[in-house]
C-alpha cells in the first residue's frame, strides 16, 4: 500500500496490499495474535491521539503520510478518545489502524499515547497530536539522531524556530519521536495522568540516563489557543490536575521535583507571593495593606504590558492552575499496568505502508 501523493488525499492512494481490516476487535486479542517477527517490524510507528478532531484530523493525517514518505516502512495508529463527532468516520478513509477508548473515564491524551505505544510495532514511535500538521524535511534527521547511543527522544519547534543547532532538553513535547526500546525500558506514557504526561516521561528518561534533544527545525504547525476560554478548556480537561499528579508521582525524588518547579517558575513565584500575603495578614494590618497595594501595582504593570485582557487571563490561569495542582496532589495514584485495555476497541487495522519513492 503506497502513501497518498502530495496533491491527493489518502483515500485515493494506490492499494498494493490488502485493504484495512474493519472488523471490530478488542485490543488484548489483537496484541495476542500479533506476529513478533522482527523482519516485519516497521521502521516507524506514528501514534495520533484524538478527541473530537473532525475539523483537523484529515489535514493531520495527510501531513503525516507526506512527512513519512522518506521512511522505509511506516504504520499509523490513531487512538480516539470516544469522539462524538466524525473524527473516526474521516480517519477510516485512510490506510491506518484505528483504536477507540470506549470509556470516557480513561479518555486523556496520556491514555491515548499509552494505548498507541502498546499497539505500535515500529522501531521508533512518533507521537503527534490530532490537531497538528507535520512539516517535511526533518524526520529522517530525527530518526538518525534517535538511533545514536543514549538518545531516547527528539522533538522540534512548533510554528516558528530561531535556533540553528540541536540542544539538549528536559522533556520533549508536542511532536515527539521516541526510541521504542527505551519506551519499553522506562514504561512509556502514564495513562492516568490527566496532563503533563509528556513532561513526566521526559524526566523519567533523563533519570534513566538518556538524552533528549530538540532539533533546530519547525516540525509541525499547531494553533495555540489563548485567553480565558483556553484556561477554561484546560480546567475542564484536567490539565492542571495533571501537573499536581506528576508532582505527587515524584515526591520521593527531590531532583525531579526541583526540575518541575523550575519548569513552572511563574506558578511557584505566584504561590510564594500569595503565601507572603497570608503571612502579612497574620502579622499586622499595615503589612497586609502594603501587600495589597503591591499586588494591585503589579497587576497594573502587567496590564500595561500585556493589556487588561492578557493580564486578567494570566492571573486567572495562576489561580485555576493551583486549584488543579492541589487536586492532583491530593488524589490517589494508579499503576499504568492497571489500565483496562478491555475498554479499547480496534475499529480498523492496516499493515505498514511502504513508500515506492521518497520525496
Amino acid at each position: 500500500m503506497t502513501l497518498a501523493d502530495d496533491d491527493n488525499s489518502a483515500g485515493t492512494a494506490e492499494q498494493d496490499t490488502a485493504p484495512p481490516d474493519d472488523r471490530p476487535h478488542s485490543l488484548p486479542a489483537v496484541l495476542d495474535r500479533r506476529p513478533d517477527d522482527p523482519a516485519t517490524r516497521p521502521s516507524l510507528s506514528v501514534v495520533i491521539p484524538t478527541l473530537n478532531e473532525a475539523d483537523h484530523v484529515a489535514d493531520c493525517l495527510d501531513s503525516v503520510l507526506r512527512a513519512c514518505r522518506p521512511v522505509d516502512s511506516t504504520e499509523v495508529v490513531l487512538v480516539d478518545s470516544n469522539s462524538t463527532d466524525e473524527t473516526v468516520v474521516i480517519a477510516r478513509e485512510y490506510p491506518i489502524t484505528i483504536l477507540r477508548i470506549d470509556d470516557d473515564a480513561y479518555t486523556t491524551p496520556g491514555a491515548g499515547r499509552y494505548v498507541g505505544g502498546l499497539a505500535a510495532r515500529g522501531e521508533k514511535i512518533l507521537f503527534v497530536d490530532g490537531d497538528t500538521e507535520l512539516t517535511r524535511g526533518w524526520l529522517t534527521d530525527a530518526m538518525a539522531l534517535v538511533a545514536e547511543d543514549r538518545v531516547a527522544a527528539v522533538d522540534g519547534h512548533l510554528n516558528a524556530c530561531g535556533a540553528t543547532t540541536p540542544r539538549p532538553i528536559q522533556a520533549p513535547h508536542g511532536v515527539m519521536l521516541y526510541d521504542a526500546t527505551v519506551l519499553d525500558k522506562i514504561g512509556g506514557f502514564d495513562p492516568f495522568l490527566r496532563g503533563y504526561e509528556d513532561v513526566d516521561l521526559g524526566l523519567r528518561a533523563g533519570a534513566a540516563g538518556y538524552e533528549r534533544v530538540r532539533l533546530p527545525a519547525v516540525v509541525a504547525e499547531h494553533a495555540r489557543p489563548t485567553g480565558v476560554s483556553e484556561v477554561r478548556r484546560r480546567w475542564q480537561n484536567d490539565y492542571f490536575t495533571g501537573i499536581g499528579q506528576t508532582a505527587r508521582k515524584h515526591l520521593r525524588s527531590p531532583t525531579t521535583l526541583a526540575k518541575l518547579a523550575v519548569r513552572k517558575w511563574d506558578l511557584m513565584a505566584f504561590l510564594g507571593w500569595c503565601s507572603l500575603g497570608v503571612v502579612s495578614a497574620l502579622v499586622a494590618l499595615p503589612a497586609s495593606a502594603a501587600w495589597t497595594v503591591a499586588t494591585a501595582l503589579m497587576f497594573v504593570v502587567d496590564a500595561a504590558w500585556e493589556g487588561v485582557s492578557g493580564a486578567r487571563e494570566r492571573w486567572l490561569r495562576y489561580v485555576v492552575a493551583w486549584l488543579g495542582i492541589a487536586r492532583g496532589l491530593l488524589g490517589g495514584r494508579r499503576s499504568p499496568e492497571s489500565f483496562p485495555l478491555d475498554t479499547v476497541t480496534v475499529v480498523a487495522t492496516a499493515p505498514p505502508t511502504h513508500p515506492k519513492a521518497p520525496s
